[in-house]
């Protein structure tokens, strides 16, 4: 799969790619979204909240017929859902990143997930034989998912730089 992103610096970052996986691909859009910007570790224990049920992952964009749930409010909105399957995938990912990211030498604790993407994959048609010999396409959706992460160093801030971000901000 060709890369959709270049990072600035390509020996503190790593990559991992997954094709044709068979999960609903607006599934893991919302996924991938809800992890996008997180620490590796922190991505990590979230989706083993959402296959525990402790935690959903909001729906923003593909929110048609998605009931509300508690648990949304966290994350600022009111819908949500538990997609185990793609967590589970998106798990497997993601013990895959942290293995590329240690054989290039970084540090898993100061990693953060900066690109994540999910892409349409070519769909498997299928059919269902319905009553007076009609057929109607049964279709699956797959994708595609690259996930990126890259290692940032902690920055300390003292007093007066901080003063000076607020009077930059107000």
């Amino acid at each position: 799969m060709k890369p959709s992103f270049k990072p600035a610096s390509p020996d503190r970052s790593a990559l991992v790619n997954a094709a044709n996986l068979r999960i609903h691909r607006k599934d893991a859009h919302e996924t991938v979204t809800a992890i996008k910007g997180k620490k590796l570790k922190d991505a990590i224990k979230y989706l083993k909240d959402v296959i525990d049920f402790k935690d959903c992952i909001p729906f923003r964009k593909y929110k048609r017929g998605i009931r509300r749930t508690k648990q949304a409010k966290r994350h600022g909105t009111d819908q949500g859902r538990w997609p185990v399957k793609v967590c589970k995938n998106l798990l497997r990912l993601l013990d895959q990143l942290a293995a590329n990211a240690k054989e290039k030498r970084m540090d898993i604790n100061a990693c953060f997930i900066t690109h994540a993407i999910v892409r349409e994959a070519p769909k498997y048609r299928r059919r269902m034989y319905r009553a007076h010999g009609r057929i109607t396409p049964f279709n699956s959706n797959p994708c595609h998912i690259q996930l990126y992460c890259e290692q940032r160093d902690e920055v300390e801030v003292t007093e007066g730089q901080k003063k000076l971000i607020y009077e930059k901000t107000v």
